[in-house]
């Protein structure tokens, strides 16, 4: 038996990509994993534990983590419980964990490292946490005992950007629960989007996502008679929402596209049902998790052919060569609105592509690399004593994470 540190601090009160991998890798490790106990790190203003299982203990952080302060105090915090096994969903791997504890790391993207300007809402931010963020990769890639990436194209990129550093790079793909997500319930007003004809787009709105490319695309199509009914549905946070209301009015089309913001999964999955297409023009992903999302709710997607999109998407969506070129968008829009045949054909090939997706499965390969590190923990030391030993341990950080915040 092993203790495993599974940080879910991407977890918040509101729904985001991130928080979505690890909800849904926690909740597949309860169901397949009844030998190790888990520490999970849950952000202070989370009130629920992610799973509610005696083998899963919940330890409270009050900082982000991202944060400088999690870099330098974090670690510290894992030597009051000295896991077998710590992995961090974010590439950012913290100092001074225990030496005993080996650490796992699941890559999504370099976006700070390659392209910062186009990482943040405005490219100064961006160059300003590359600042952070550059150092910060680096370290995590020449310390974490594994390296875990969401897709090839992460994988190459690692393998590019450090080709010093040959550590075990694996690929596990994330997944999709279409239970998870149907879970809940809808309002009257917000099912009236099932009476529509409506685009859906969905991201934090920042430049690498490309929301301006879809809203540029619609602005072509509005100014067609036959589209005067469509609406654009644009989901998702971010702190560039007001630039995109402001083009929307600028080019009178604000009184056709709804800005709903982070909805409920229950909500997103409703539209994912109804909408004619889910338009995902990225000029670069990690992975792309809406896209095989829309594909298990058979919504067509329209993605680009570009990074990790051609391998998670491949032949399933209608693929864009230029990301750029709002004319192409606006031109797959127009062939997919027009032809029914050719929707129901992207739904059915959706349908079958998101099956090759499962959280179980990912589950089982993270469980796997875990056992492969505890093996080699009990070869190099002593067996690691069980969480309910340190319990006044945890009962104490615990309390004081939370106040502290």
């Amino acid at each position: 038996m092993g203790l495993i540190a599974f940080d879910a601090r991407s977890v918040r009160p509101y729904q985001t990509g991130l928080g979505r991998v690890a909800e849904n890798l926690l909740r597949s490790l309860a169901k397949i994993d009844h030998e190790n106990e888990y520490l999970v790190i849950q952000r202070a203003d989370m009130k629920e534990p992610i799973v509610a299982d005696p083998q899963f203990i919940v330890v409270y952080q009050p900082y982000d983590i991202a944060s400088i302060r999690n870099a330098f105090h974090f670690g510290l915090m894992l030597q009051s419980y000295n896991p077998s096994v710590y992995h961090s969903l974010y590439s950012f791997l913290p100092f001074f964990v225990p030496r005993e504890t080996k650490t796992i790391v699941t890559v999504h993207d370099f976006n700070w490292v390659q392209r910062p300007s186009i990482a943040a809402s405005v490219p100064w931010k961006g160059w300003l946490n590359s600042l952070y963020g550059r150092p910060m990769h680096a370290h995590t890639v020449a310390t974490a005992d594994r390296i875990v990436c969401v897709s090839r194209q992460t994988r190459s990129d690692l393998y590019c950007l450090y080709p010093h550093v040959r550590k075990s790079g694996s690929v596990i793909h994330h997944g999709v629960n279409i239970e998870e997500f149907r879970s809940g319930k809808i309002s009257s007003n917000f099912r009236l989007y099932g009476k529509q004809r409506f685009i859906l787009s969905i991201g934090n709105g920042r430049p690498y996502k490309n929301p301006e490319g879809t809203l540029r695309a619609f602005t072509r199509l509005k100014g067609e008679r036959r589209y005067d009914d469509v609406r654009l549905v644009i989901v998702g946070r971010g702190d560039r929402q007001s630039r995109l209301q402001n083009f929307a009015r600028a080019n009178g089309i604000a009184h056709a596209v709804d800005f709903l913001g982070m909805i409920s999964d229950a909500e997103l999955s409703f539209l994912f049902e109804h909408a004619l297409v889910l338009s995902f023009p990225s000029i670069w992903e990690g992975f792309g998790l809406p896209v095989i999302e829309a594909f298990a709710f058979g919504c067509p997607v329209i993605a680009s052919n570009v990074a990790s999109l051609k391998e998670v998407a491949g032949d399933t969506a209608w693929m864009i060569d230029d990301p750029y070129s709002d004319e192409e968008i606006a031109a797959v829009l127009r062939t997919i609105i027009n032809d029914k045949t050719l929707r129901q054909q992207l739904r059915e090939r959706g349908l079958k592509r998101a099956k090759d997706f499962s959280w179980d499965r990912a589950a089982a390969a993270y469980l796997t690399i875990y056992k492969q590190m505890i093996n080699e923990t009990a070869c190099h030391g002593p067996e690691i004593p069980k969480l309910k030993s340190t319990e006044n341990k945890r009962e104490k950080f615990s309390h004081s994470a939370v106040t502290a915040g």
